[in-house]
């Protein structure tokens, strides 16, 4: 009878790695290679508000048994960036699974503003730092113990131009060694079209590229430095370790094929388990209605998507990724580019807020600040507020006071 033969060490060595490059090619997030991470790890110290200790468990009781509230605990799980890649609704989406809540807002800012945990400019020792204080706005109700809790701040990765804070991040790996963290990722053309703010800027460069001028305003190749995620994911690899990461392509979580792949990824990585999302709830696009970014001029994306430095950037977060090269932004949109016009580039405008009923004149604040704005008011039936003297909105606090 014929023996199995036993397979070359070459040969065993070749089909692990198709193994894992199709188990990559099935997967619609992205997970880190901790074998291609090559960053120094800080020490946590004295200095960063993190030394070594026991700072208390990350969940406590409520005392007072007569509230809704069973125990409060800090996040498992952070989503710390990117801005305009798809938080809100990845937060949204979450939050339908019946065991993960964001506690009592998407953003908490806890680590960023002078009334919680200040960690952004400078130590802080006050008692809002305690973890105590911070598992306080993530309560979980008797109805549903179980629950898994997240907090959504793409501000913690580094966004906005504020870079990432290492006592923000020392403390988190001081007080919550087993945190999770959850990153979207972006084109950078389209990330960066996604803030209305920047149309203006873009529209004058695509202009400049129809007069034969390639030539980069300054300020814009600044701005688009802000795109190299592979900085600011460095800084918490510092931290934390590689297997604690886990990446979305912003591109999938649109698809609405993929986006209950993705879903069942993300709560299979957390431990949250899978769950059958209703089609309403996969239905929220946070602010991509807002600001959409299909008026790009291919020509204008190809550029952004393909500046070297970008480039040398997305190179360097694929070499940290799992299953080879998964991030093609510069190649897809020089293939989408390839045989297409021009297309003039539109500012989005956000939608202005109109009033809906006749305003309530006999209302005390809305008269003291007429009152103030103006000068005067009339409670005659034909308008509701004389302007009186040059104050700048006057006209616009008659025309919103003015009865229908």
């Amino acid at each position: 009878c014929c023996t199995m033969r036993r397979p070359r060490p070459d040969n065993l060595a070749f089909l692990t790695t198709l193994a894992l490059t199709t188990l990559a090619a099935a997967q619609h997030t992205l997970r880190l290679d901790p074998a291609r991470v090559r960053v120094a790890t800080t020490p946590l110290t004295a200095e960063l508000g993190a030394e070594p200790r026991d700072y208390g468990p990350r969940c406590h009781d409520e005392p007072k048994r007569r509230l809704r509230a069973l125990r409060y605990c800090a996040p498992s799980f952070l989503i710390i960036g990117f801005g305009r890649c798809g938080t809100t609704s990845l937060a949204r989406y979450l939050r339908s699974h019946p065991r993960l809540t964001f506690g009592t807002r998407k953003e908490h800012h806890y680590f960023t503003r002078p009334e919680h945990c200040d960690l952004q400019h400078g130590p802080n020792t006050s008692p809002k730092c305690h973890v105590k204080a911070y598992a306080k706005r993530f309560p979980i109700y008797k109805d549903q113990p179980e629950q898994v809790t997240f907090d959504a701040m793409p501000l913690l990765g580094g966004d906005m131009g504020v870079p990432a804070s290492d006592r923000t991040i020392a403390w988190l790996r001081s007080r919550l060694p087993e945190l999770k963290l959850v990153v979207l990722v972006k084109s950078p053309a389209d990330r960066f079209m996604s803030n209305p703010n920047s149309a203006a800027k873009l529209a004058r460069f695509q202009a400049s590229l129809r007069r034969g001028d390639n030539t980069m305003p300054t300020k814009l190749q600044e701005l688009l430095q802000e795109n190299c995620y592979v900085d600011k994911i460095e800084k918490w690899l510092a931290f934390f370790p590689a297997d604690r990461f886990l990446l979305i392509k912003s591109e999938d979580l649109r698809d609405e094929g993929k986006r209950p792949h993705i879903l069942d990824e993300v709560t299979e990585f957390l431990g949250a388990g899978p769950h059958a999302y209703a089609p309403e709830a996969l239905n929220f696009l946070g602010n991509y209605r807002r600001a959409s970014n299909t008026t790009v001029s291919p020509r204008v994306r190809t550029t952004l998507n393909c500046l070297p430095r970008l480039r040398t950037c997305e190179a360097r977060l694929n070499a940290l990724i799992q299953g080879g090269t998964r991030l093609r932004w510069c190649d897809e949109a020089r293939r989408v580019a390839h045989g297409m016009r021009e297309t003039q580039l539109r500012r989005s405008r956000v939608p202005r807020m109109m009033p809906t009923l006749p305003p309530d004149l006999t209302s005390f604040k809305r008269y003291r600040l007429a009152k103030r704005l103006v000068g005067k008011v009339d409670d005659g039936p034909t308008t509701a507020v004389v302007v009186v003297g040059e104050k700048r909105d006057a006209a616009y606090v008659a025309q919103v006071l003015a009865r229908s």
